[in-house]
C-alpha cells in the first residue's frame, strides 16, 4: 500500500486499468467489464484456494504477498457484487451463493480472537484488518487496528438486506434474523470507536481517516433505517451518526484548499491522497444533493480536493509517466479509465501498480481484487447503472462537535453461521509499553499466561506497533483485553527478527496485577527491554 510520491502509481481501488493502445474505449469496456467481474470471482473461495465467501486481495504470495483477505477489500468487492445482482437478478444469479457464502464468512471472521482483539467483550477484533485465506488469525505485525472494515461492510450487508426485504416477507424476516446481527456488532463497534485512530487504508498511516469517517457515517445513518425497517433497533450506536457528521464537515479535515487525508496523526504529509477521493465515490448517491453533509464527489470541497490531488501528479520530473500531457488533458493517476486504458496488458489483467517511469509496466500484486471490482463499478455508473439511494432528505448536524462515544454490546451472529462463545470472557483492558530500539524488518510481540497473551505459545503472541516510535523515544504498544480479571499474570516481551532468524526473548519475567471485571480504564504497563538485542539478517 503505497503514498502518492512512493515510485509507483498506485492502482489499488483505481477506477480502471485497461489497455490496447487505440482501441476504442466503450468497446474496450464492454470487453474488460465481464472480464473484470470473471476475475473478481477468481478471487474467490475454492477457485482462489480460500475458504467459501472469503476473497483474496491477490494471488500473489511474495513482492508483495498480498494472498490474505482483507475486511475492507472484501467489503468493497462485495458491495460491488450485491450491486450487479441487484440489477439484474436474473442475469447474474450466480452471484447470490456468493454473497450468501460472504455473510456466513463474515459471521464467522467477527469472532475469530486477533491480535487486534477479541469480539467478546469489547469489540476490539472488529478492527482487525486481514486474516489468512482460511479465515484463521494473521498474527504478524501490521499496522493495526483498521476502522474502515466493519462500517463498509455493514453497508455492503445492508445493500443486501434491504434487498431481500424487498422481495417479501420470508426475505424480511431473513434480513432481520440472519443478516441484521452481522449488521449489528460492526455498527457497535462503528458507534463505539469512530473516535478513536487506527490506521488508513493505505496501512500507513496511524490517525483519523477521511475515508474511514466517511464510511463510518453511512453505515450508521443506512444502520438506522434498516433498523426502523426491520421493526429492532440500531441501539445507542447509530445515535453517533450525527457526531460523526459533524467531525466529517468539520474544518478539522479542511484546510481551506482541499480535504486533508490524514489528522491527528505523527507525520507532515500534505493531506493529498486518493483516500478522499475513494471516500466520496464510496458515498455516492445519484439523488443526493452536492451540498449534502455526507460529502458527494460533487461537493464543492470534494471537487477542490480532487483538482489539487491530480494536479499533484502533474510534474513530468517526478512521474515521466505524465510528461508532455496538457493541463486539460487526463494524466495517469490510476483513475482515468480512458488513460489507463492503454498501460494494462492485451489479457486486460490488474495489477495495484504500474510503474511511473518507462516503460511503465504493471507491477506489484497482480490480479488485485480491488482493481477487477473498481473497474465494474465504474463500468457500471458510466452506463447509467446506480445502486439504491440512501441518503436521507434531512441529516441533522450539530453546530458544535463534541467528542462522543456509545459502548457497543456484541454476540456471535450464531444464525448467520457464526460459532457460539460461550459465556462472555472476564477481561480487562491493560496498556503494553515498551522502549525497544529495534532494526527495519525487528518486531516486537508480547506473551504470557493468559489466552489473549498466547499462553506462551509465541505463534500466538499479541504484536505491538510501532506507530509511536521515534528516534528519542523507541515506542512499541499494544491496548489488550486481558481475559484474567482479577488475576495477576506473568509475561514477556519478545523479539521478532528478519529472516526467519527466530525470537530473541527478555531475560527478565514481568508480571500483571490484572483488574476486576468491569473495569474499563486501561492499566498502562511502561517498560524497557531487558535482555539481548537482535541483528539484521541477509535476505
Amino acid at each position: 500500500m503505497v503514498s502518492l510520491r512512493s515510485q509507483l502509481v498506485a492502482l489499488a481501488a483505481a477506477l480502471a486499468i485497461p489497455a490496447v493502445s487505440g482501441q476504442d474505449l466503450e468497446d474496450f469496456i464492454a470487453k474488460q467489464r465481464p472480464l473484470s467481474l470473471t476475475n473478481v470471482l477468481n478471487n474467490l473461495g475454492a477457485a482462489a484456494g480460500a475458504a467459501p465467501g472469503l476473497v483474496i486481495a491477490s494471488p500473489s504470495r511474495t513482492d508483495p504477498p498480498y494472498y490474505y483477505t482483507w475486511t475492507r477489500d472484501s467489503a468493497l468487492t462485495f458491495k460491488m457484487l450485491i450491486d450487479e445482482f441487484i440489477h439484474d437478478p436474473v442475469a447474474n444469479a450466480n452471484l447470490e451463493k456468493h454473497i450468501r457464502d460472504y455473510l456466513r464468512a463474515q459471521a464467522i471472521l467477527q469472532t475469530v480472537a486477533n491480535p487486534s482483539g477479541a469480539l467478546l467483550p469489547s469489540g476490539r477484533g472488529l478492527g482487525e484488518a486481514k486474516y489468512e485465506v482460511d479465515g484463521s488469525r494473521f498474527n504478524g505485525a501490521w499496522g493495526r487496528p483498521q476502522r474502515d472494515g466493519p462500517p463498509l461492510r455493514a453497508v455492503a450487508l445492508i445493500t443486501w438486506a434491504n434487498w431481500l426485504a424487498d422481495s417479501g416477507d420470508a426475505g424480511e424476516e431473513e434480513a432481520r434474523d440472519i443478516v441484521w446481527p452481522v449488521i449489528a456488532n460492526d455498527l457497535a463497534y462503528t458507534g463505539q470507536y469512530w473516535n478513536s485512530t487506527g490506521f488508513d487504508l493505505w496501512e500507513e498511516v496511524s490517525g483519523s481517516s477521511f475515508f474511514t469517517t466517511q464510511a463510518q457515517y453511512r453505515a450508521l445513518i443506512e444502520g438506522a433505517e434498516l433498523a426502523e425497517r426491520l421493526n429492532t433497533t440500531c441501539g445507542a450506536a447509530c445515535d453517533e451518526a450525527p457526531a460523526v457528521g459533524c467531525f466529517l464537515n468539520s474544518d478539522s479535515y479542511w484546510n481551506g484548499r482541499h480535504h486533508i487525508a490524514n489528522i491527528n496523526t505523527n507525520t507532515q504529509r500534505s493531506g493529498k491522497d486518493a483516500n478522499t477521493m475513494l471516500g466520496a465515490n464510496a458515498a455516492f448517491d445519484i439523488a443526493a444533493s452536492c451540498d449534502s453533509a455526507t460529502i458527494q464527489p460533487c461537493h464543492p470541497r470534494a471537487l477542490a480536493s480532487f483538482k489539487q490531488w491530480v494536479d499533484a501528479w502533474r510534474d513530468p520530473a517526478e512521474y515521466p509517466i505524465n510528461e508532455g500531457i496538457p493541463s486539460n488533458e487526463g494524466i495517469a493517476i490510476g483513475r482515468y479509465t480512458s488513460v489507463a486504458q492503454k498501460y494494462t496488458p492485451a489479457d486486460g489483467s490488474l495489477a495495484e501498480q504500474y510503474n511511473r517511469d518507462p516503460p511503465f509496466e504493471p507491477q506489484s500484486a497482480r490480479d488485485l481484487t480491488w482493481s477487477y471490482a473498481a473497474f465494474v463499478t465504474a463500468a457500471a455508473r458510466r452506463a447509467g447503472e446506480f445502486p439504491p439511494t440512501w441518503v436521507p432528505a434531512k441529516l441533522p448536524i450539530p453546530s458544535t462537535c463534541a467528542a462522543s462515544s456509545a459502548r457497543g454490546t456484541y454476540t456471535p451472529a450464531t444464525a448467520a453461521g457464526a460459532p457460539d462463545l460461550g459465556e462472555v470472557p472476564c477481561a480487562a483492558p491493560v496498556t503494553f509499553r515498551v522502549d525497544a530500539r529495534t532494526y527495519y524488518g525487528e518486531d516486537i510481540y508480547v506473551v504470557g499466561g493468559a489466552p489473549s497473551l498466547g499462553n506462551w505459545n509465541v505463534e500466538n503472541a499479541q504484536p505491538l506497533t510501532a506507530d509511536g516510535y521515534t528516534d528519542a523515544r523507541p515506542l512499541w504498544a499494544i491496548d489488550v483485553d486481558l481475559d484474567a480479571a482479577g488475576q495477576t499474570v506473568t509475561y514477556q516481551f519478545v523479539r521478532r527478527q528478519n529472516c526467519g532468524q527466530g525470537y530473541i526473548y527478555e531475560t527478565v519475567n514481568r508480571t500483571v496485577d490484572v483488574p476486576a471485571c468491569g473495569v474499563t480504564t486501561p492499566t498502562v504497563l511502561e517498560a524497557t527491554w531487558t535482555g539481548p538485542v537482535g541483528t539484521p539478517g541477509n535476505c
